[in-house]
């Protein structure tokens, strides 16, 4: 699972834009998923490019999937945050959180989503997750003539 999160400088053309991974694998207990690692690359935007289709002109190779229904609970976790009236954040200790008058004002920015059924929204700063298989990840670095061991340590597969 992939998630972009960029950052609150108001002047786009200055503003960071990171990608946050889940490496995850599937169990023989009832085909869930579980985390193997959590992943917070270097920036290279070549390889956002061509994975992401952000901050390098690239178009990807795979356009976003969104967040997927079965992901572990960890990437729920850094990914959503409860939606709650003040008094309901101070009473159960929720942090964060986003009030319930704000959060459709987030999701009306695009490149987020609201888990109505659970009361979640996207974090603010995460926008467009999407996902891919290591075939995929490796298949996109190469349609960007990106070689796997030139992006860095942590993309190696």
């Amino acid at each position: 699972m992939i998630a972009l999160e960029q950052g609150t400088v108001s002047d786009v053309e200055n503003m960071g834009t990171d990608i946050r991974a889940f490496i995850e694998y599937r169990s023989g207990f009832g085909n869930i998923w579980f985390p193997h690692a959590e992943v917070l690359p270097e920036r290279d935007y070549r390889v956002f490019g061509a994975i992401a289709g952000v901050r390098y002109g690239e178009s990807p190779m795979l356009q976003p999937r969104g967040f997927p229904r079965d992901a572990s609970a960890s990437a729920e976790l850094a990914y959503f945050v409860r939606v709650a009236d003040d008094d309901e954040a101070i009473a159960e200790a929720l942090y964060p959180f986003v009030r319930t008058r704000e959060a459709s004002r987030i999701v009306a920015r695009g490149g987020h989503y609201r888990d109505e059924k659970r009361d979640y929204v996207s974090h603010p700063d995460a926008k467009f997750p999407s996902w891919l298989s290591g075939s995929e990840l490796l298949a996109a670095l190469a349609s960007a003539e990106i070689a796997p061991e030139s992006s860095g340590l942590e993309w190696q597969l």
